[in-house]
């Protein structure tokens, strides 16, 4: 009597398989070719720059051209050189004390290639604002899940590692351009017990 399988897309594969139809058995270790090749314009790697012709695996520049090596720059350009556009860092090493939520860094708008990372891993939650006050990630007291969020007029990837077995901080990443200032702020987070029937209060900065 045969046995029945329920297929997923196996994509762990190099090299030419990356535009072969390769299926894995859900709840199994082995993969089987279903075809030679998957259809044409289908992805084949993780950036989303690459496409399947004819069975080879393609790239795409920025210029949209098939087989063209074109890349966007650090001033988000396509093809540019990296010299239209200067590098603003910094190290914010100011103590925090008091509960609430606190400015760190002004985004300007136009910005790209975004990185706020904490040093190491901390108690504290990263937050991310526009000027009106919108909350974009982490903000009004709630704690947003890992993710990509839209604001500014670009979307922003979200990492909070493993609160428990990592030791590297939290980011916000993001290419940009950015369309409007945004604010970066750190929420001082807080946790404690008070004996039942005690009034407790919580003072917000």
């Amino acid at each position: 009597m045969g046995r029945f399988y329920e297929w997923e897309p196996f994509a762990e594969v190099k090299g030419s398989q990356k535009c072969e139809l390769n299926c894995r058995a859900v709840g199994y270790r082995f993969y089987v070719r279903q075809a030679e090749k998957v259809i044409d314009g289908t992805p084949c790697d993780q950036n989303g720059t690459s496409i399947c012709v004819s069975g080879q695996c393609k790239s795409i520049g920025c210029d949209d051209y098939l087989g063209s090596d074109k890349v966007v720059d650090k001033c988000g350009i396509c093809g540019g050189d990296s010299t239209a556009c200067r590098v603003i860092s910094g190290i914010f090493k100011h103590s925090l004390t008091n509960l609430g939520y606190h400015k760190i860094v002004e985004i300007p708008e136009g910005a790209t290639k975004i990185n706020i990372t904490e040093m190491s891993k901390s108690n504290n939650y990263l937050a991310l604002r526009s000027r009106s006050g919108r909350a974009i990630i982490n903000g009004n007291w709630a704690i947003d899940r890992p993710g990509r969020y839209e604001g500014g007029g670009t979307m922003f990837v979200y990492k909070r590692p493993n609160e428990i077995s990592s030791t590297a901080g939290e980011s916000f990443l993001a290419d940009g351009p950015t369309n409007e200032i945004l604010d970066v702020y750190v929420r001082i987070k807080h946790h404690f017990f008070i004996e039942l029937g005690t009034r407790g209060t919580i003072l917000n900065s």
